[in-house]
Parts: C-alpha cells; sequence; structure tokens
C-alpha cells in the first residue's frame, strides 16, 4: 500500500522546505484599499494642468468687452429716442402751423371792410371811420368766417392778441357777433398823435382773454402782424408795415411771422402772408347808411 502511495504521488521537492506563515500576510493591491483611506499617489495635489480655469486678464478682456457692448447699446437705444422725440415734435409743430394757416387765412380772405360809427362821447373828431386795427401784436376786424359755423356764421368782430404764457407766446382769437357800426365804433377809445401817421392814429381798447377765447398757436418764442401797403403810385413800390394807420383802405396782404420756441436750430421762423381779397372804396353812400361798395381783388393767378 505505501509502494503504491509513493509511485502514485511521488514527493514534492518543496515539502521538505519549512513554508512561511500566511498570518499578516497582505497583498499589495491597490484596488483593495478603502476610499477612507486614500494612497500616498492619491493624496499628492493634482496639477493645475490637468484642469485649467480663466485668467485674470482673461476676465478683464470680457468685462471691457462686456462693457463696450453695454454702451454701444445704451447709446443706439438714446439716440433712437432722441429720434423718436424730435420727430415728434416736429410733426405738432406742423400739426399747429398747419391750424393756425387754415384759421388765419379763412378770417383774412373774408375781411369785410365796414364804417365804425363812433360815439359821440369819445370826442376824437370823427365820427366814422373804416373799421380795421392794425398794431404789431393785436389786430381788429370784421370777418364773415366763423371759426365755429364756418362762412355761415354771419359777420363777426375778430380779435387777434399775441400773449404770453408759461411756455412762450401764443395768439389768442375772439370772435364777437358784429351787431351794426356802433359795436364797432365802442371799440375805438381815442386818437394820439404820431409821426408815422399826418393825421393821427386810432387808439383801440385793448384786447383782454375771455372763457371763449381760442388759442390759434402756442409755443412761440416770437410773433408779430405785418400790413401789405398797396403802392400809392405807379413807380412806388408795396410796403409791409408794423403799424396800420391808413383811415380809407385795407392793407392788400397780411403776413404773421411765428418763431417756435423749440430748442433746435433746424426749425425756422414760419411766415403765414394772406391777401385781403376786399379793397374798400370810399363814397358810394356810406354816410346815409347803405351797405358800402366792395370790390374783390385776386391773386396774380387767379385774374
Amino acid at each position: 500500500m505505501s509502494r503504491l502511495t509513493e509511485s502514485r504521488f511521488p514527493e514534492c521537492p518543496l515539502r521538505s522546505q519549512r513554508l512561511p506563515s500566511l498570518i499578516g500576510f497582505r497583498p499589495h493591491l491597490p484596488h483593495f484599499r478603502h476610499a477612507a483611506f486614500p494612497s500616498r499617489e492619491q493624496q499628492r495635489p493634482r496639477r493645475i494642468g490637468h484642469c485649467r480655469g480663466m485668467t485674470l486678464i482673461e476676465v478683464l478682456v470680457a468685462v471691457a468687452l462686456l462693457s463696450l457692448l453695454s454702451v454701444g447699446l445704451f447709446t443706439a437705444l438714446q439716440i433712437g429716442a432722441t429720434s423718436w422725440s424730435t420727430t415728434r415734435e416736429r410733426l405738432m409743430l406742423d400739426r399747429r402751423v398747419a391750424t393756425a394757416n387754415a384759421i388765419l387765412h379763412s378770417s383774412f380772405a373774408s375781411i369785410v371792410p365796414l364804417e365804425a360809427e363812433i360815439p359821440p362821447e369819445r370826442a376824437i373828431g370823427l365820427r366814422q371811420l373804416l373799421f380795421f386795427q392794425g398794431e404789431p401784436g393785436s389786430m381788429r376786424f370784421v370777418s364773415s368766417y366763423s371759426v365755429t359755423e364756418g362762412v355761415r356764421g354771419g359777420l363777426r368782430i375778430v380779435e387777434l392778441q399775441v400773449s404770453s404764457a408759461r411756455n412762450g407766446l401764443r395768439i389768442l382769437l375772439n370772435q364777437l357777433p358784429y351787431l351794426g357800426p356802433l359795436s364797432a365804433g365802442s371799440l375805438v377809445v381815442g386818437q394820439v398823435s404820431d409821426p408815422d401817421f399826418p393825421r393821427g392814429r386810432i387808439v383801440f381798447s385793448p384786447i383782454a382773454a375771455m372763457p371763449t377765447s381760442l388759442i390759434i398757436v402756442d409755443e412761440l418764442a416770437a410773433c408779430t402782424f405785418s400790413y401789405l401797403r398797396r403802392p400809392r403810385r405807379r413807380d412806388e413800390p408795396s410796403v409791409w408795415l408794423s403799424h396800420w394807420g391808413e383811415r380809407d383802405s385795407l392793407p392788400a396782404a397780411i403776413r404773421v411771422n411765428l418763431t417756435p420756441s423749440s430748442g433746435e436750430a433746424r426749425v425756422l421762423p414760419v411766415s403765414i402772408t394772406t391777401a385781403v381779397r376786399a379793397e374798400w372804396v370810399p363814397g358810394g353812400g356810406q354816410r346815409t347808411g347803405t351797405a358800402p361798395p366792395i370790390r374783390y381783388v385776386l391773386p396774380e393767378g387767379r385774374r
């Protein structure tokens, strides 16, 4: 039996050697370590090149580019807002000028030459005169045009006055019913001597604002009225006057100079000029109370 065992299981050459003890044996395998106990290689700090961030110069360049973009965007928005505001102001100015042009043109073109009978208590040495007041800042005349009723409103005493307001100058319009020569003559208060007018200058009562006054145009820096005198002789030119002192004739045209109070230098003064179509012809029975003769003078292109 022993021989068979020895022949089948030959003796191991290491059998005679003493094997080392397995107590305290710890194989050197890094992947067997627990996460709570990292190795020395894992405890070493990693280099910055493995996970690179942004430097200070890169941050400053990004902030500068963002600032330039913000400034450009803000400038574009500001320019757009300024252009919109300027366009809106110009449109409002054009609308006001167009409204004033329509009202003034209709009123001047519809002037009716009528005599005013001055009350005796005025004691100015006149009983009748052609009713028309023309001064640089005020104007009175009789017109057949009404702002509310058009040409069907009957005769009206039109009063135009340049008055001051908080936002500049404005033109006030009053329309009073014409009740006869005495209603117009009651507005005459006296007569003063003037070297520019040999026969003296007629003084009218001041024009006052009323609850029914209409503001034709406002926000003006300057506004003046001027009147065109017809040539008395063929070789004499027409002259624009700031005061109208003629007692027996109407001006050939009336001009209103408007200067808007806008701060822009591109806003130019506006001039509204309208020809007076009716011409007063002295005589013809005015003293007897009959209707005065009226001769309509059309512009050159319509004759």
